[in-house]
């Protein structure tokens, strides 16, 4: 079943005990008179008023923001803070219209919290909303909660434990989404994925008594634009097969579907705001896990492309399923493919907790990604696809393994791996997330949990790649 959010009533001309006002210059707080009760965060500083006749102030600071995408991550700061001071009813000042969406959508995003599974859940005091611009607030909302809605059911994917949300649970959830929406869905099942000769999934879903799937997700509203194929994976539990996990809390296990929910969600958010696209998803999901049956070491798994890879580590196993949604995008006649996954730990080495790493040697995936980080915020950064590397990946057994024999490296060498099974002539891009799937406090726009990473991204990429198209910009090779 799907999720429901939480959600404000927008008023345009709301009568509230509560004003806030957006300043660039916060010396204005020297023109409030009642500091009796002042509480300050970051730059948010509340005012309690102190009898009926009078009104609770907030002050926000907006000094320093360059970015469009910085105003959705101050909404969020700001939401939470209503939350914590429970303000139910309040009216905002000094937003400029073109950043009051991004505002909106920040206040979405950092108030629906993570803690279903709580008894005592976080306070979700603020209900009632309005502005002082002089737009249609309640449509614009309405647009702007269809788009924020990709993101939120992401993290929600994300975020389900695995006896909760198992892949054909997945499947289900995927099917239910997209059922009022002009979105064909098509699910392969085991005897399905076998007869298409699916053998890296089928290879990886062994240790599991769920039978993995393969969901493909068509948005084809204009079929003259070149075919783009995002490609996601979706390991609802990694326990790492064989080359079993150690640590003290392993829950995290859960969340290497990161790349999976992205894909989903950017399929929803286009979709749901009826851009003109084409596009596929291909999500392929399964669990990681151990029995009689389960992949070993050693295994060797031969692919429709003729390809062999030996099995040297189980727990690279999500490189070994993304091969078979990479072979199929090229079936299906992708001209462009970007993958996106929770791929290597090395990631987050490299580049830490701020940005995803890519990979491509196409120049207009370069661009297009690099572009849409910088209007989204979802930041990446580009790393380079050594050749030198690339032959770390042979086997004596097989035509390469599934891991490297460096030492180091393991995101550049885990691309390397991905780029055999694709064909030259096509446009490829490979965008590990494994360090960007979930934040331990809230921040900005993200609340604890799932950050849904990846959505805005991508649909932003699809955006701009058709636009470019459209005027003649992009070369497909």
């Amino acid at each position: 079943m799907l999720k429901s959010f939480r959600t404000f009533n927008v008023e345009e001309n709301l009568s509230s005990d509560t004003v806030a006002y957006l300043c660039e210059d916060l010396s204005y707080q020297n023109q409030v008179l009642y500091t009796e009760e002042q509480t300050q965060y970051k730059t948010i500083t509340f005012y309690k008023k102190r009898s009926l006749n009078e009104q609770n102030v907030v002050l926000i600071g907006i000094k320093g923001i360059q970015h469009e995408y910085e105003y959705r991550q101050l909404g969020g700061e700001v939401g939470r803070f209503l939350d914590q001071q429970e303000i139910e009813r309040v009216t905002f000042n000094g937003l400029k219209d073109e950043v009051l969406p991004h505002f909106l959508e920040g206040l979405i995003l950092g108030t629906n919290y993570q803690d279903d599974y709580k008894k005592e859940r976080k306070s979700a005091a603020l209900k009632t909303i309005s502005f002082d611009n002089q737009l249609d607030l309640k449509s614009l909302y309405q647009d702007v909660l269809n788009k924020t809605k990709a993101t939120l059911l992401a993290r929600h994917i994300s975020n389900e434990p695995l006896n909760q949300f198992n892949a054909a649970q997945y499947a289900d959830f995927i099917t239910e989404a997209f059922q009022d929406l002009k979105v064909d869905v098509e699910v392969m099942n085991k005897a399905d994925l076998i007869s298409r000769e699916f053998n890296g999934i089928l290879a990886v879903s062994k240790g599991s008594h769920i039978e993995p799937r393969v969901i493909t997700l068509k948005y084809q509203t204009n079929q003259e634009l070149p075919l783009t194929a995002l490609v996601g994976k979706g390991i609802t539990f990694d326990m790492g097969g064989y080359n079993i996990k150690s640590g003290r809390d392993l829950s995290g296990s859960r969340v290497d579907m990161g790349g999976s929910a992205a894909v989903f969600g950017v399929i929803y958010e286009l979709a749901i705001q009826q851009k003109e696209a084409n596009v596929i998803g291909i999500i392929l999901t399964t669990e990681n896990l151990i029995n009689s049956e389960a992949m070993v070491p050693g295994d060797i798994i031969k692919y429709r492309n003729g390809l062999t890879v030996q099995v040297v580590n189980t727990d690279a196993e999500g490189r070994l399923l993304l091969a078979d949604g990479l072979l199929y995008a090229q079936e299906l006649g992708a001209k462009s493919i970007i993958d996106i996954a929770t791929l290597t730990g090395s990631i987050g080495g490299a580049l830490g907790q701020e940005m995803a790493g890519f990979f491509t040697d196409d120049e207009s995936l370069r661009k297009e990604l690099k572009e849409s980080a910088h209007v989204t915020g979802e930041k990446v950064w580009e790393l380079p696809l050594i050749k030198e590397y690339d032959s770390s990946l042979n086997s004596h057994y097989a035509d390469l393994s599934n891991l490297s024999s460096l030492s180091y490296a393991g995101h550049i060498t885990a691309a390397l791996f991905l780029k055999r099974f694709v064909d030259d002539k096509i446009s490829w891009a490979h965008v590990d997330i494994a360090a960007m799937t979930d934040v331990h406090a809230d921040r900005g726009d993200y609340v604890t949990g799932m950050t849904g990473y990846g959505v805005k991204l991508l649909a932003k990429t699809i955006e701009q790649m058709n636009l470019n198209h459209e005027y003649g910009i992009i070369e497909v090779r």
